[in-house]
């Protein structure tokens, strides 16, 4: 297997009031596309997964939301970044505005980051083959600064 490849990122906070946070990955090899499972991670719509931590107590918060067990992942389910580009997505810590994902409390300050890892394939999604008995999949390691906002709060942080 290849060498990890560190993916250079951005979480901003948008709404600190129901949180809602941009992410922004981005693809660090100049020359060719990369291709990324965003299984189990802050780019897969409705199964964001995080480091939702109490700043105060320091206790890591739970992943409440759904969870899915797959079969191998198929070509259809990998995102091709562009070479130099970006993928971005937004997410919130609530499905349908209601459920939330993690156990946050109103008036709390909280620390938001990403988990720290991703299934990544060098090359066009065309060298990905179903079963992953393709190019070889890599390690991508995400290199990101929390997001620190409390719960509740009209304005979002800049």
């Amino acid at each position: 297997m290849a060498d990890d490849l560190v993916l250079p990122c951005e979480l901003q906070l948008v709404n600190a009031s129901d949180p809602l946070f941009r992410f922004t990955l981005h693809n660090p090899l100049a020359d060719e596309p990369l291709c990324i499972l965003p299984w189990y991670s802050v780019l897969e719509k409705g199964m964001e997964q995080l480091r939702v931590t109490d700043v105060k107590s320091g206790e890591q918060l739970r992943y409440r939301g759904r969870m899915a067990k797959r079969a191998p992942p198929t070509t259809a389910h990998w995102i091709e970044v562009a070479p130099g580009g970006a993928v971005v997505h937004e997410f919130g810590l609530t499905v349908g505005g209601h459920i939330l994902l993690y156990a946050i409390e109103q008036g709390k300050e909280y620390s938001v980051l990403p988990e720290e890892s991703l299934r990544v394939h060098r090359g066009p999604l065309s060298g990905v083959k179903d079963d992953n008995d393709g190019e070889p999949c890599v390690t991508g390691t995400i290199q990101c600064e929390p997001v620190v906002f409390t719960y509740g709060e009209e304005e979002a942080s800049k």
